[in-house]
């Protein structure tokens, strides 16, 4: 098969976590490619690196064409709604669309780039002592499921890996790197998804609709109390929306026509 590479690949790296982003940078720039990176910690393989912002959109501006921007989250934060502020949370937003936004104006100019943002499982399933983490999760989702429709007539690919953070025993990064690369070569056509992967394990995960209730007539809170878990339930009219054309208007379509006859 034949080996990826990233020859000549300029990519952008938002480094939060200092055991993952390491070994990350060394595989790509092993690979060919041109790592730099925002980030307060050292990685002295990074082809450049700085903790300044307007650095760092500077250092982007110099270069002809940015291939891939991955965003790597952190893996602990201290914060949570107990002691959270604004003047706390805000220079994660702030760096985060500062440079996707710049990137995806540079990417929409050539019609070409991968976006890829990593999470951890206790951000994106909001695990103890990680509300604010949960905050960017959902933030990173949002902002994925926005550009992807926008990226799609601009040939940009943008995707969401979740891990497992190192300090789990079944987690090295050798189990997350590989998708990861994958995920940002130019071979790679799929947008919008969310992946999961470690200890060899990978899968994609999705949004699922049960198949639901149809009330005829008046419904008040006392009969939808009464089919609340068949509202729950899964069945044969279970589907998975992608997109809008797939939202809750196809199931008002359907108690308007009936249901198909299987």
């Amino acid at each position: 098969m034949p080996e990826i590479r990233f020859n000549g690949k300029n990519i952008a790296l938002i480094a939060h976590d200092p055991q993952l982003a390491p070994q990350m940078i060394e595989d790509l720039i092993s690979k060919g490619g041109k790592v730099y990176v925002y980030g307060s910690n050292t990685y002295i393989k990074s082809t450049y690196q700085t903790s300044s912002l307007s650095e760092y959109l500077s250092k982007l501006k110099t270069l002809k064409k940015i291939d891939s921007l991955i965003i790597i989250s952190p893996i602990q934060d201290p914060l949570d709604f107990n002691s959270i502020t604004w003047d706390n949370f805000s220079p994660f937003l702030t760096e985060l669309f500062s440079i996707v936004s710049y990137i995806w104006k540079r990417m929409k100019n050539y019609k070409a780039g991968h976006l890829l943002t990593l999470l951890t499982t206790d951000s994106f399933h909001s695990t103890k002592n990680s509300s604010a983490n949960s905050v960017l999760a959902l933030t990173c989702i949002g902002l994925m499921n926005t550009l992807k429709r926008e990226g799609a007539k601009n040939h940009i690919k943008i995707n969401t890996l979740v891990y497992i953070p190192l300090d789990s025993k079944v987690f090295v990064p050798n189990h997350v790197i590989p998708i990861a690369q994958v995920l940002i070569h130019d071979s790679f056509k799929d947008s919008g998804n969310i992946y999961e992967a470690s200890a060899g394990v990978m899968t994609r995960l999705r949004v699922q609709r049960a198949g639901g209730v149809i009330f005829q007539g008046k419904y008040t809170a006392e009969s939808v109390k009464d089919k609340i878990e068949d509202i729950k339930k899964d069945s044969i009219y279970s589907d998975y929306p992608e997109a809008y054309s797939q939202s809750l208007l196809k199931a008002i379509y359907i108690n308007v026509k009936g249901r198909p006859k299987l």
